[in-house]
């Protein structure tokens, strides 16, 4: 089709003819000049692409250099690959939500964009996706293994399951693929500080590589690896933390159960580091989880934390699990108890904040960030490691496949099939029950009043 012609002077042409040269000639990726070969010289077969940029058809010309990419095969033409990968679909997608607001923008937008991509109906919800995140997440699986066994964790623990340092490196591209303005990298498990050196290593390749846009990251851990050399290290990095804790000793002796029976899982927590996170002012948030088999101490252990002094705290209760009325109906006196301890303390002036009174409403998290196994894998979300049987109907594709990040979260899985992959009918029909008591609490406390921007942006 003839972009030129078919716009003509439009928006959409002009834009994309912009995103192509962007793309080759090195600006997309982070300063690294994809015209010359790992050698440092220049390409020969890309260049002469380059030279026919005058064109009319700027879809044949993006098909055109992604098909040489393809046939170079080297690792920058990989990464040229990947950028120019649904980069018409990706451009119309820009133009059409930079002239939502304007009704006469909106139809010019939407006509151009329906003689590339065709009628609305074939890509009307590959767009609402587009629009409907502000940032773009990847998940990294950095090992299998973890050191713990904790009691309502399904997720399966098997050691010698590591993400080589050149997966790392091809999830990272994936990610900077994006269009989006703000991309995190998120490491997961397992338990992802038990391969540090994995950590360290994808924290600097992906801020060298990130370019002006910059990249942050999301460390989801039991605690068990942390220390004061590898938080101080962490700090001033753009990395948040996600710790989870049970509450006091005892509590989190008998849910996290500890893989060595010898060691002690509270003193292998992150209740030992709450002083060192706060002086560091490293961005952290302290899961709590809550589940049938804690729900009778919810507020003991609530009261720990606050002794602590954690400034952010996530509730998590257990999905997954089977509860009971008895423990439904436990869950939400628990939470009474936890509203009226935030209020008394909100009226002094005093934390914490819970992040979840921040969240959008859903009775059962499916989470839709696409993850890369250590493997190379791309999968839709997580599900995979507590249903291995659902693997191959949560597989996207593969890192060897250069495709863009944005394709995957535009034509990922719906809600509902990732709903049914994840949990079981009959489990998703009980945590809803839960998710619905979770829900009345969030909308309860937001209509009561919430506290100042103080305490909800605290991180000591």
């Amino acid at each position: 089709m003839d972009l030129e012609r078919t716009c003509g002077p439009e928006e959409l042409a002009l834009r994309l003819r912009a995103r192509v040269l962007e793309v080759v000639r090195g600006g997309a990726l982070g300063g690294e000049a994809c015209l010359r070969t790992p050698e440092g010289l220049e390409d020969p077969a890309l260049a002469r692409l380059v030279d026919l940029t005058p064109r009319s058809s700027w879809l044949e010309l993006v098909g055109d250099l992604r098909r040489v990419a393809l046939e170079l095969d080297g690792p920058v033409s990989r990464i040229l690959a990947r950028r120019l990968d649904d980069l018409p679909r990706r451009t119309a997608f820009e133009v059409l939500e930079e002239a939502r607001g304007s009704p006469e923008r909106e139809r010019e937008a939407v006509s151009a964009v329906q003689r590339v991509l065709g009628p609305a109906p074939r890509w009307a919800s590959a767009f609402r996706r587009a629009i409907s995140a502000d940032a773009a997440h990847l998940v990294v699986v950095l090992t299998w293994d973890c050191e713990t066994r904790c009691t309502y964790c399904g997720f399966t623990k098997q050691p010698g399951r590591v993400m080589t340092p050149e997966v790392l490196d091809e999830a990272i591209e994936l990610l900077l693929s994006s269009d989006r303005s703000e991309r995190e990298l998120r490491f997961f498990g397992g338990e992802p500080l038990m391969q540090w050196e994995r950590v360290q290593h994808g924290i600097e390749r992906a801020t060298a590589r990130a370019g002006e846009r910059g990249v942050r990251f999301m460390i989801s851990t039991n605690g068990w690896s942390l220390s004061e050399s590898r938080l101080r290290w962490l700090a001033g990095r753009p990395v948040r933390l996600q710790v989870a804790l049970e509450g006091g000793r005892e509590a989190q002796n008998r849910l996290r159960v500890p893989l060595d029976p010898t060691q002690d899982s509270y003193t292998h927590s992150a209740a030992p580091h709450a002083a060192l996170l706060r002086e560091l002012e490293l961005e952290h948030d302290l899961i709590w989880v809550v589940s049938p088999a804690s729900v009778e101490g919810m507020e003991a252990n609530f009261a720990h934390l606050l002794e602590l002094g954690f400034p952010r705290i996530q509730l998590n209760w257990a999905h997954g699990q089977m509860w009971s009325e008895a423990r439904r109906h436990r869950f939400a006196s628990g939470l009474n108890a936890v509203a009226a301890t935030l209020r008394e303390r909100w009226a002094r002036g005093l934390g914490p904040w819970l992040v979840n009174l921040e969240e959008t409403l859903a009775r059962v998290r499916t989470f839709r960030e696409p993850v890369v196994d250590w493997d190379g894998t791309v999968l839709a979300n997580n599900g995979f490691l507590f249903r291995p049987e659902h693997r191959e109907p949560l597989t996207l594709g593969h890192l060897r496949d250069p495709e863009s990040y944005d394709r995957y979260r535009f034509d990922g899985l719906s809600d509902a099939r990732l709903l049914e992959l994840t949990f079981p009918a009959a489990v998703a029909e009980n945590n809803a029950q839960v998710g619905a008591i979770m829900n009345s609490f969030v909308l309860w406390m937001r209509r009561e009043g919430l506290p100042g921007r103080e305490i909800r942006s605290a991180r000591r």
